[in-house]
């Protein structure tokens, strides 16, 4: 009943239209201000901020500009079409629910979730790659799990999760760490679970499509945005996670060698820390490690400081889990008192 998914999308986008209403044209932040620049040729290209979402956003605004007239017009063309992807994806987790046989009062709670917090308004129209990232990481969830490739004989399904993984890779500097790691458990769990009698069968298919996309990610990675001139993302950007699970360590007393500490502090200020450190927000420190640090000591020993990351780990797990609850609880927790 393709109707009720029309159903789910308009309601949802309705409910999104307030908001949209509200901030008119768009509710800006500093990645979005510093990525139209760069579509304006005000700023050199980068690829701080995805260059394939400010590619997307070029595209958009372009055509906003030629039907508006006007740079407000643009802006409200691409904020209202990133608004319908966010209603469309919702819609799409609704149905899904309703196809299933969800019971009426589940149903009607997770689409009450999804029209009236808050939070996905906001994320509705927020002028930035948080949307598009979130839409395609949930198709490529969706689809690593419903789909075995090994068995589907329908040529679409290699290609919707080609599209989706590479999209997860493209949309967000470290989603090449998601897609590496979800490919290699779904490779794993395809092998062991191919057992027939026969010995396991090596999963070519989805082997295949995995290698399909780290291939056009390196392409994309490499010459692509070396011929389109495009300023690479300096190392600390995708290293959020790892940081802040050392720092933690580090700051709480952890069980850390000095040779350890001598590494840490090869790349920051440990000095500066008490003042610098914010066990919730990494921006502020990673603006140091740009400033005073030398995080090119990372990307000649790429190896040696993922070992220094597993080590501390190791010995610190307690420790590592808190760096992770306090650096992520904004996205799942309220009032956390922080600047």
């Amino acid at each position: 009943r393709w109707y009720v998914f029309f159903g789910f999308f308009v309601i949802c986008l309705l409910s999104y239209l307030p908001y949209y209403l509200m901030y008119y044209p768009t509710w800006f932040n500093n990645d979005a201000i510093w990525q139209l620049e760069q579509i304006f040729g005000w700023k050199a290209r980068s690829n701080h901020h995805p260059y394939f979402h400010t590619l997307i956003m070029q595209l958009f605004v372009t055509i906003g500009y030629k039907l508006s007239g006007t740079y407000t017009g643009a802006v409200a063309f691409y904020t209202f079409w990133q608004m319908a992807l966010v209603a469309f994806t919702f819609a799409f987790c609704l149905y899904v629910l309703y196809k299933r046989g969800t019971r009426m009062v589940w149903l009607i709670l997770a689409f009450a979730f999804y029209i009236a917090l808050p939070v996905h308004g906001m994320l509705s129209i927020c002028m930035g790659k948080d949307a598009f990232f979130v839409s395609a990481l949930l198709f490529f969830t969706w689809m690593s799990h419903t789909f075995d490739l090994e068995k589907g004989k329908s040529g679409w399904q290699w290609l919707l999760y080609f599209v989706t993984g590479l999209s997860v890779c493209l949309l967000r500097s470290n989603g090449i760490l998601i897609f590496v790691g979800t490919a290699f458990v779904l490779i794993i769990h395809r092998w062991c679970c191919s057992g027939n009698g026969n010995g396991r069968t090596v999963p070519v298919r989805t082997l295949l499509c995995a290698a399909a996309v780290l291939i056009c990610y390196l392409l994309y990675q490499g010459p692509i945005l070396r011929g389109l001139q495009v300023e690479k993302a300096d190392m600390i950007e995708g290293l959020t996670m790892p940081t802040q699970h050392l720092l933690c360590a580090y700051m709480r007393g952890g069980s850390l060698t000095e040779e350890e500490i001598a590494m840490i502090g090869e790349v920051l200020p440990l000095e500066k820390m008490e003042e610098y450190y914010n066990p919730y927000l990494f921006d502020v420190t990673k603006n140091l490690i740009r400033q005073e640090g030398n995080q090119e000591v990372i990307a000649e020993h790429k190896w040696d400081y993922f070992k220094l990351w597993l080590r501390v780990g190791l010995r610190n797990p307690m420790l590592y889990l808190e760096g992770e609850v306090r650096q992520t609880a904004g996205y799942w927790a309220y009032r956390i008192p922080h600047d």
